[in-house]
């Protein structure tokens, strides 16, 4: 029986602490959290922004944050590949939120900007049209 191996796990292409590598994403990292996180949320296709916004807001407040980040940060883990663990991902998240939401966004960014969409994206063929004798399309 032939076993079916994972690809190897890459590095993330962008450090922890790279914030200034792309200072737009760091103002609104450091400033407005919510809203970089809901851009987030919506680009990895888990929702609209202004959902994911909210939830990191509610997250906020209770300090609970780091599960919400946790489980962006392992959805780009699994959709691009990433090394790390749901153990790392809490523990980064916990002990420096605006970094790691400012590196989970640069990292979606760089990915997608290389053509590697989320894999949870799906994009459904278009349904089989026949067209009849008298040029009526029916699907």
């Amino acid at each position: 029986a032939t076993e079916i191996q994972e690809p190897k796990r890459q590095a993330w292409e962008n450090s922890l602490c790279g914030c200034f590598s792309d200072c737009s994403i760091c103002c609104l990292g450091f400033f407005c959290p919510c809203i970089l996180f809901g851009e987030n949320y919506e680009k990895l296709g888990s929702g609209s922004s202004c959902e994911g916004c909210c939830l990191y807001y509610l997250t906020q407040i209770f300090m609970l944050q780091c599960i919400m980040g946790t489980a962006q940060r392992q959805k780009i883990q699994k959709d691009y590949n990433r090394e790390g663990s749901c153990c790392g991902a809490c523990c980064t998240y916990f002990c420096c939120a605006p970094c790691a939401n400012c590196q989970s966004a640069r990292e979606i960014k760089s990915a997608q900007k290389d053509g590697q969409f989320a894999t949870s994206t799906v994009i459904a063929a278009p349904t089989e049209q026949q067209m009849t004798s008298a040029g009526e399309i029916t699907v």
